[in-house]
């Protein structure tokens, strides 16, 4: 039994209502370091459609996303694995959120971990995150499990402005063993 006050689990059609009340609480504090999602996405029918194409996207296996829920039921955060591809390789794209009011709980660190582990069992050879050059919060909690920074990412436009951002990797699998030709040549004594 965890002494976590929360279960990590996937999206479900029960949480309809749970994420209607984590969007609406936290949209400030989400758009703060993120695109504004438009006044459409937070009326009812932009939140079911949203729901909707989140639960038919996992279905396709274009995302995994997980919701760390309290004992009572709501949620405390939210991670999503999208799935790419790159030259022949696997990789994923996170985005995560942590509750307001559930902030350095370890919430953002459990649900990144579930992330690698899905990356692993999954075969990607790595994860990237964006996050904004002032999003110090996001950076250690990446940084705790196992993103490096990867160098500058693409500006984005903030409520608050046009904002600089970075890009943080976590490789998962080492690349194979090199073919080193000639490494049996034998050496004259």
């Amino acid at each position: 039994m965890s002494d976590l006050p929360f279960t990590i689990s996937p999206l479900e059609d029960a949480d309809r209502q749970a994420f209607v009340q984590f969007e609406h609480r936290n949209r400030q504090a989400f758009e703060q370091f993120n695109r504004a999602r438009g006044p459409n996405h937070y009326t009812a029918r932009g939140l079911d459609e949203a729901f909707d194409l989140l639960r038919a996207r996992q279905s396709r296996s274009e995302l995994h996303l997980w919701v760390a829920r309290h004992r009572l039921g709501h949620w405390l955060g939210r991670v999503a694995l999208f799935n790419h591809h790159r030259q022949g390789e696997r990789w994923g794209l996170v985005a995560y959120q942590t509750d307001l009011d559930h902030c350095r709980l370890g919430v953002a660190t459990h649900l990144l971990r579930q992330c690698v582990v899905e990356a692993v069992a999954q075969g990607y050879a790595w994860l990237e995150a964006q996050v904004t050059h002032d999003n110090r919060a996001s950076m250690a909690v990446l940084a705790r499990c196992g993103f490096r920074p990867d160098g500058p990412d693409e500006p984005v436009e903030l409520e608050r402005g046009r904002v600089q951002t970075l890009r943080l990797r976590r490789v998962i699998q080492a690349p194979g063993p090199v073919v080193l030709h000639g490494a049996n040549v034998g050496l004259p004594s």
